[in-house]
C-alpha cells in the first residue's frame, strides 16, 4: 500500500508501506503511541481510517527521513492523507469478497464493482507492489 501525504502548505510525498516489513523499534514506538496490538487491532483500525493509527503512521514515516520529529508535531487535515491499496492488495481482497459467506449477493456485487473502480485507478496511476512493473490498466478484471 501506499501512504500519501499531500500537506495544504507544502510538497507531497509518498511511501510505499508494507506493514510486515516494519522494523520491530517501529512497531513497538507505533503499539505505544496508539495502545493498538500492532498485528490485530493496529492493522485493523489503521484499514477503518482510525485518525490515530493513520497519524502513526505518518509520524514513523517522516522519523525514517527526519528522526528528531516528534509525535506532537505530527497534524494533519483528514484530506491531507491517504491509504491507498495496490493492484495486488485490491486484487487479494477482490477475491476474499468473492468468497465471504457472510455478504448478500447484493452487498458483494456492490463491494466487488467498488473494488473493480479502484483497480482501474490503481492500476492506471501505476501502483504495483515494490519492486513490480506497473501492469497496463486493460488487464484489471471487471465483473
Amino acid at each position: 500500500m501506499f501512504l500519501v501525504y499531500k500537506p495544504e502548505d507544502g510538497d507531497a510525498q509518498r511511501w510505499t508501506v508494507q506493514l510486515g516489513k516494519l522494523r520491530s523499534g517501529e512497531i513497538e514506538q507505533i503499539e505505544k503511541l496508539t495502545g493498538f496490538d500492532f498485528g490485530t487491532d493496529y492493522k485493523t483500525r489503521l484499514m477503518r481510517g482510525n485518525a490515530l493509527a493513520r497519524r502513526a503512521l505518518l509520524f514513523t514515516m517522516l522519523r525514517r527521513a527526519h528522526p528528531r520529529t516528534r509525535f506532537a508535531d505530527v497534524d494533519f487535515a483528514d484530506d491531507e492523507l491517504t491509504l491507498e491499496m495496490d493492484v495486488a492488495e485490491l486484487t487479494e481482497l477482490r477475491t476474499a469478497i468473492e468468497e465471504a459467506d457472510a455478504l448478500s449477493d447484493d452487498e458483494r456485487k456492490l463491494a466487488i464493482s467498488q473494488i473493480d473502480r479502484q483497480l482501474a485507478e490503481a492500476a492506471d496511476e501505476g501502483r504495483e507492489p515494490e519492486g513490480k512493473a506497473p501492469t497496463p490498466s486493460s488487464d484489471v478484471a471487471t465483473g
